[in-house]
């Protein structure tokens, strides 16, 4: 008994190190595994009240029908993972989220999204990393006009929209468009909030679509990041300026930078953490060129000129 509550101790010591050592995800369930089950639905969800806090701190912020599609759900429910033309497992434990863009014709305005609470707010000027990842269904897209992009967009208080139209600007948006079907593909930006108290956002498309045809694509979402740059930025400094590269992160913990500290020119330096399983780093710090002044002087100061001193 001694023995295991000596391993139990041990256990439990080196999880909180391990826990002390990774950055901290302020997404609050962040992969939707948090579930109230007796609120599952085997078919479409139809709006904020059936979906709303299915998965716990997890709302629809408009009139939208956003699923939360699950594995303990029947094989022939709609919102089963496996069913024809889901055909997607989640990408970590049994859940994950549906929405669907529409765009072009009468009602090409239509957008779902999905709203999350953050476990702290927002701290202006601090850099943070979103991230999440994305799959289409795999039936293929309709149409040719759907703008194929995804982004964030965050607000101090709940959020809700009364129609089901596209909420219009991303504070964080992903340029590219996202055309995988056959596995997950990663969904990454970075942010900067100028104000404080941001604590809940909003997934979705902010982007207006093209031309005048009902157009759709089917989104699944799972694993969801957002999480503070473990460095303040440094800079701009003058060419020739002293400073020193901080060895220890803000969340606690060690490593060592390369190249050598360079305050002749602009330089990327990584971090690379002691321990192997945090990921490294990367910090670009500006170098400003002095700027050496140019005289010009008026030729006709050089010459020499005669010139008379008063008698005394």
């Amino acid at each position: 008994m001694k023995y295991f509550y000596a391993l139990l101790q041990v256990i439990i010591c080196c999880t909180f190190v391990q826990q002390g050592y990774t950055q901290q995800n302020l997404v609050l369930n962040p992969s939707f595994e948090d579930i109230d089950y007796n609120r599952l639905l085997c078919g479409a969800y139809q709006g904020g009240n059936d979906f709303d806090n299915v998965a716990y701190h997890w709302t629809i912020p408009s009139l939208g029908t956003s699923d939360i599609f699950h594995m303990s759900l029947n094989p022939s429910c709609t919102s089963h993972p496996l069913f024809p033309g889901n055909d997607q497992l989640p990408r970590t434990g049994d859940s994950m989220a549906h929405i669907i863009v529409l765009t072009g014709g009468v009602t090409g305005n239509s957008r779902e999204y999905l709203q999350g609470e953050l476990s702290q707010p927002l701290t202006a000027g601090k850099k943070y990393t979103i991230a999440f990842f994305t799959a289409l269904k795999a039936n293929p897209p309709v149409g040719l006009g759907v703008p194929g992009n995804l982004g964030v967009k965050f607000f101090t208080a709940p959020y809700f929209q009364p129609t089901s139209f596209r909420i219009n600007q991303a504070d964080a948006n992903f340029p590219l468009t996202i055309t995988n079907i056959d596995d997950w593909f990663l969904v990454e930006m970075e942010f900067t909030p100028q104000v404080s108290g941001l604590q809940y956002f909003i997934i979705g498309n902010f982007t207006p679509g093209i031309g005048d045809i009902n157009t759709m694509h089917t989104y699944l979402i799972d694993d969801v990041s957002i999480i503070v740059d473990p460095f303040e930025q440094m800079g701009p400094y003058c060419q020739g300026e002293s400073f020193t590269l901080p060895k220890v992160s803000e969340e606690g913990y060690t490593g060592t930078w390369s190249p050598a500290v360079n305050n002749q020119q602009t330089t990327t330096y990584t971090f690379t953490p002691d321990d192997p399983s945090i990921p490294s780093y990367t910090m670009t710090v500006e170098i400003i060129p002095l700027m050496e002044p140019e005289f010009t002087i008026e030729k006709s100061l050089l010459r020499h000129q005669p010139y008379t001193t008063n008698s005394f």
